[in-house]
């Protein structure tokens, strides 16, 4: 595509595959992470969920060994963890409740109704 999987491929023969972390591991965080361990120059150093299991699934459906997976608490963790090679879950510093999102037919009802 426009020469990005040439130019991904050097940088990483060059310096290294890009670090991404994912937030969110539903189904597109879940697709994403599967794209990413097929493509060249670019790894899911981190998954965050807030269902840890769900961020470990998406890792280990995606080809990583339970072996190289870590559940991490807080950001010095994930920095180890990355240094000694393995993957990082970690749940996020805070949560975003349904109660916050907005809703199909009220988020319509309320969007049409502001001024």
């Amino acid at each position: 595509m426009f020469g990005i999987n040439d130019a991904l491929r050097e940088r990483e023969s060059q310096k290294g595959p890009i670090r991404v972390a994912i937030i969110g591991a539903g189904t597109m965080g879940g697709y994403m992470v599967h794209q990413l361990m097929t493509a060249k120059g670019m790894n899911p150093d981190i998954v965050i969920d807030v269902d840890v299991e769900r961020a470990k699934g998406a890792l280990t459906k995606a080809g990583i060994a339970e072996s190289v997976l870590k559940f991490c608490h807080t950001p010095a963790e994930v920095a180890t963890t990355i240094k000694e090679g393995k993957y990082a879950s970690r749940q996020p510093l805070c949560r975003v409740t349904s109660r916050y999102l907005p809703r199909s037919s009220t988020a319509r009802k309320r969007t049409k109704s502001a001024p």
